[in-house]
This record gives structure tokens, sequence and C-alpha cells, in this order.
């Protein structure tokens, strides 16, 4: 496993050079007396005991060398029935587990955290196990590594754990080859789905049980498949500047940790030292033009003291310029590949600048210079945001839209070419953007989905622009595209009432995983003003035809409105989202994609309720907490499974 990855960990078990848990008669002896030894054999050598650590099982009175994953170090275990075989008496704790067929039960290492393992474990959260989730023991006997030179053989890589990183000298075949600072290519560490070898590209293997394209060992950074860098470099870990390659400093970095749950609150951020490419001058800079070397940009990272920096660095080889494309642009229907930028930002699929002020953006005097989270810690800089501000579309010109803008600080506007071809009024498809999450190989893939969708350069299918709103994510429930606003007079469209309300967006300025610290904006956008209108707090308040659905005015209070059902739609209880691949709506406008189903494109439609009287058999009432960042909680009727709010 060479991922930096923040899902729970669901992996398989091997037993280092030993194909079955019982002894083999050549696997080694257990005593001198015994053993007939050679005169290569020193005397005073024994087999250790069970819990000892090994490298191999002919080490092992048991013959029974157990590493997890085949990497790492491995301790002496033995083949069981139950866990009263395990007590090896070593202060440890193990559980019989059965693992990959035909082996049997072998006593198994686990964990409440990290300490229980000792000084050389990791504990890894949440392992799949016949008997479930288990925290198993990660042992590193001696390979634990800070940098590259620590490791005198093998490759100075990294664990996940699942609450931690832990880096360690990987001596097994699958180890990275391709030394700190040395030429890679960042293409094959892209982690592109696959379901055999002839899907991944040359240099590439499929990992079958991760369906994953992975980097050959020789086509790998000895740090691990992610560390080759947009530059073509590998980066390595680190813990000071003195570990990496002349043209690179130690930056900290940090990942987002799941501790063995999928409940965001208990997250934590776990932070490890890595070499980043910083060649040139490093002289400070506060914008672009504080940098006097041409071939210099001004960057922003984090010291491994923990000190933000920006400094002028040599740009990258085949790096881009402020304003050049740097990813697929949502305005045509090309994928366009992705590409590096000097400034090491790509923002709304351009390149990026650090900025002082809007005169610091090249390319636009309208460009905007605004407050951006540069790294994980919460630390913010501005960024030069293309296109003018805007509150809405009049403000920009005939061929712009004004498209949603969410940074540190607030919400608001810039005005951009138009994301699809639907416009302000007409129907659109509310879930295109769910779809998306579709993955494929080739565009044959996404025609499932329908006429004109194809297969990004990220191996995900993308909409065609003529089922799009001209308004990125204008797309609402009521399946009709929305547009920005200030006030209602800026939403006047024949044939259909509609007002400025407000929207709650979460805004990240604290730099941890737990949403309840995040700030929150408001952004205004126009929504339909349809049906009686009247005040309710369930469906039954409302007439025939109606349904009760929360109104967000542009001061953020909430009231509850009667108003029109969505027509052509599912009833509460049905399913909702993409279903067949095919978007099933719901007359309640609320399609709870936390019902407990473990799919992240369908959800259960649900409806507003005081009490479960007011909810079909055998939906209840429940809480539904609409916005991970806000306190606030109201009933709907939903699945028996349906999430905690």
């Amino acid at each position: 496993m060479r991922r930096l990855m923040t899902s729970s960990i669901l992996l398989a078990l091997a037993l280092a050079g030993c194909p079955q848990p019982e002894p083999e008669q050549d696997a080694g002896p257990k005593d001198d007396a015994a053993a007939g030894h050679d005169a290569a054999v020193p005397d005073a050598w024994q087999a250790a005991a069970l819990g000892a650590t090994c490298a191999e099982s002919a080490e092992c009175d048991s013959a029974n060398c157990l590493k997890l994953w085949g990497v790492g170090s491995g301790y002496c275990s033995k083949a069981c029935t139950g866990d009263t075989d395990c007590n090896f008496g070593d202060g440890q704790q193990y559980t019989c587990l059965r693992w990959n067929a035909p082996i049997n039960r072998v006593c198994t290492r686990t964990c409440n955290d990290s300490a229980t393992c000792g000084s050389n474990g990791s504990c890894t959260y949440a392992v799949a196990t016949e008997l479930g989730p288990k925290n198993l023991c990660f042992m590193l006997e001696g390979l634990r590594c800070d940098s590259q030179a620590d490791c005198a053989t093998g490759a100075c890589t990294y664990w996940y754990s699942g609450a931690e990183i832990v880096t360690y000298c990987d001596t097994s075949a699958n180890a990275g080859q391709i030394a700190p600072g040395a030429t890679c290519d960042p293409a094959l560490g892209k982690a592109t789905p696959c379901r055999n070898n002839q899907d991944c590209a040359s240099g590439q293997s499929c990992n079958t049980y991760w369906s994953t394209c992975y980097p050959d060992p020789d086509h790998s950074c000895q740090a691990g498949t992610w560390a080759c860098a947009q530059e073509g470099k590998c980066l390595a870990f680190c813990a000071a500047d003195d570990d990496c390659p002349t043209d690179m400093l130690c930056a900290k970095a940090s990942i987002q940790v799941n501790m063995g749950t999928t409940d965001p609150v208990d997250d934590v951020l776990t932070a490890y030292g890595y070499c980043f490419p910083i060649g040139g001058s490093r002289s400070s800079c506060t914008k672009e033009s504080d940098c006097s070397v041409s071939t210099e940009s001004c960057i922003a990272y984090q010291s491994i003291g923990g000190t933000f920096q920006q400094v002028c660095r040599t740009d990258a080889s085949g790096s881009q310029p402020a304003g050049s494309v740097c990813a697929d642009v949502p305005s045509t229907d090309a994928v366009e590949p992705e590409a590096i930028c000097q400034a090491n930002y790509c923002l709304v699929s351009h390149c990026s600048t650090i900025c002082s002020t809007g005169a610091d953006c090249s390319g636009s005097p309208d460009a905007q210079c605004l407050n951006f989270q540069l790294n994980a810690y919460g630390q913010n800089g501005k960024l030069c945001v293309p296109g003018k501000a805007c509150v809405k579309d009049a403000d920009c010109s005939a061929t712009d839209h004004c498209q949603m803008l969410v940074y540190q600080g607030g919400t608001g506007g810039t005005c951009l070419p138009p994301n699809g071809t639907v416009a302000y009024g007409a129907a659109c498809d509310t879930y295109a953007r769910t779809k998306e999450q579709k993955a494929c190989y080739a565009a044959a893939d996404c025609t499932v989905l329908g006429v004109g969708w194809t297969c990004d350069d990220g191996h995900h299918c993308k909409a065609p622009r003529n089922i799009l709103c001209e308004t990125e994510n204008g797309c609402l429930s009521d399946g009709k595209c929305s547009t920005l606003c200030a006030q209602d007079g800026d939403c006047t469209i024949s044939g259909t009432a509609m007002h400025c309300a407000g929207m709650h967006t979460a805004v990240d300025g604290k730099g941890t995983p737990d949403p309840a610290d995040d700030t929150d904006a408001l952004l205004k956008i126009c929504q339909p003003n349809v049906g009686s209108q009247t005040t309710c707090t369930k469906n039954a308040d409302c007439t025939a035809g109606e349904v009760c659905m929360e109104n967000l005015a542009l001061d953020g209070s909430s009231t509850w409105k009667c108003m029109t059902e969505r027509v052509t739609a599912a009833d509460v209880g049905a399913a909702c989202g993409v279903v067949g691949n095919n978007s099933v709506y719901c007359k309640s406008y609320f399609c709870d994609f936390e019902n407990g189903d473990g799919k992240t494109d369908q959800g259960t439609c649900a409806a507003r309720c005081v009490d479960t009287t007011d909810c079909p058999s055998p939906l209840t009432c429940q809480d539904f907490k609409p916005w991970a960042h806000l306190a606030t909680t109201f009933k709907l009727c939903r699945t028996a499974a349906a999430g905690a709010p």
C-alpha cells in the first residue's frame, strides 16, 4: 500500500515466508539438539519464542513469522482455533483470526492505539476481518526512518494506519526504486481506475484489490507512488532541510486521518516532513513581481519548523505562466489536460499567482486578489482570481455569467464564461454532477448516462454542456437553472415566480478536519416562489399538491412554507438520485443521501415531519442535519438505517 488516503483501511494479510500456518518439515530447527546445524550456524543460536521479532519463518520456534501485508517486521505466531491459544505471555494482546484460504486461523496482534503495540509498532485501524473491523499492530522493529539516508537498504516510505503516518524502510520487492530528487513521470503516479493491466499505462500495473493503476517499483519514487511531484522530481521524507537534495527544502505537510470511523468529528490532522522542490534565490516575496529573476515565481510553503514562508522559486521545466489552462475547463466540451503552474496554484482551471492587491494580477484589469486557505493548517494567502467581481449576471459582459465563488472570508461571484448552455429558468439535470462520480476507462463507458457524455483526464465521466446550467452548480432541486442575485428584482423571469434567497456555504478557515468550526457564508441565489406560501411544519399542513419547504431569507433567517410539489417525481420513501444511470427526483425536493445504504449517488425521498405519524411506513421521523458546519437540525421522514444527525 503506497497511498496517502483518508478512508477506512480494508487490506489483505500475508504470511511472510510461510504459505501454510503449520510448521514445515524443512522450515528450521526447533532447538539445537534436534537441529543438526551445520558449522555456519553459531552454537548459541536459538529459535525465537512466540511474539518475538522475526524476519522469516525459519527464525521462529513455531516456524511462523507473521508479517501484516507482507511488509514491515514480523513476529513469531502460530495457528489457532480460538483466542485461548494465543496467550503468548509477552504482554501483547492477540486475537485468533482467519485470513487467506487455505490458511487456518492465526494468532494476530491487536491494539487499542499505537502505544498498545509498543515503541516499534503502529496501530492500524478498522481492518476488515471475519469478526468485523479489528485494529491490528503493524510492526516496524529496526525499520523506522526519518529520511532515505536512514535506510541502509530499501526505501524510506510510509504506512498510513488510519490515525498516523509512520515512515519505515521497506525492503520488499514492491519498494520504489527512484531516489529523492531524481526524474520521475508524474502521469504514472495518478491513481486511475482499472480492471486489469491492460487499463494501465506502460510502467503501471493494476492493483485489483483497489482497482487502481499504480507505477511499478522501477517507475516509483522511494517515498511511494504519491511522491512524484508535478515538476517530475521525486519527493522524499525528511526531518530537516539537510535530509533533502540541494534544490529542495524540508516542508511540513499533513493529511486528515479518520481514526477508523466515518464520523468526520473524530478526524484529526497528522503531520510529516517531505522534501519540496524549491530551487533558485529563495528570496522573500508577497507578490509575483517581487521575484526579479524572470525564471522564478512566488510560491508559498510551510517549513518543517511550522513557519509559513513565501519565497521566489525557480520555475519547473514545462510549467505554465499565470492565466494558462491547468485543468479541465467547465465552459468547453473538450477535456483539457492538467498542467503544472509556475506558482503552484491552479484556480478555476487557470494558473494563479500570489498577490497583495488586484493590481498584482496580470492578464486581466478586473482580476480580484482574494484570501484562500493555502495549506491544511488554516494559513491563508492571497491569490489572483480571473474575472471581474459580480453579484448578478448583469454585472458581467454579454459573453460572461456571474459564477459562484467561495473564498476565505466570504462568498461572491466572478465573471467567467458560461459553464453550460442551459439558460436561467430552463430545465436541467439536478444530478448531472452526481453522475460525474462514475469512473470510466474510455468515452464508451459514459454513454449509458446519455448522449454527449465523455471520459475526462481524471477517468470520470464528464457531462455535456447542453445539460448544464450557464451558472456553475446552478441546477436546483426543482430541476430549473438558477442564477446569483442581490435582491428579488434580479430574479425576474417570465412565467415563474422567483425571489432572491440565501444558501448556506461552509468556509474552512481553521485548518482542522472538524466541520463544526468552519465559518458560515451566505450565497444569494434565485429560487422559485410557487405555491400558497403558507407557513408549515409538515407536509400535512399544506394543500394537496404542495409540500413543506424551507425558505432561507437573505439575512439567514429560516421559515417553512408550502410550495408546489415537483411534478413527474417520486413519492416519499422511494429511491432517488442516480438510479440505474437515470436521475430520479422527489416530489418533496428532499433526497436523503445519508439513508444508510452506503451509496454516494443514491438516496431515499424524505419529507418534513413533526413525529412518526406524519411518515409513511417504514419511515420514521428523525433529526436531519443538512449542513455539517452548522448546529441546525430539522425533522424528516427517514429510513431506519439513516445516518445520525
